[in-house]
């Protein structure tokens, strides 16, 4: 995902292209990669019995079980809830700290 992403956002003509080349030339950076999980980790539906890519394993593997998604959508946003950070840090990246204000509405 960290590949994919750097080839669609990064240099040389990318939305963040700035910003990878900055990353590429810290000696040391504490940031976590810059990940578009949404778009290259979750994939889409597979069929009726593998809802996404990366379950087909499980899938495979246990084929007496049944996974049922009725709301993939739902699946994303759980599991994507885990991973926030990984989405904020593209902003980070972007804008100052001072002008970022995050809200917990749960």
């Amino acid at each position: 995902a960290e590949l994919k992403s750097r080839e669609k956002y990064g240099p040389p003509d990318g939305m963040f292209a700035d910003v990878f080349a900055l990353r590429d030339t810290m000696k040391e950076d504490a940031s976590f990669p810059l990940i578009n999980a949404d778009e290259f980790c979750y994939g889409e539906r597979i069929n009726s019995t593998i809802p996404l890519a990366q379950w087909e394993d499980i899938v495979q593997q246990y084929p007496d079980k049944i996974i049922d998604v009725y709301s993939i959508q739902l699946v994303r946003s759980i599991i994507g809830r885990g991973l926030y950070v990984l989405f904020l840090d593209w902003w980070y990246q972007r804008f100052p700290q001072e002008n970022i204000y995050v809200i917990c509405t749960e």
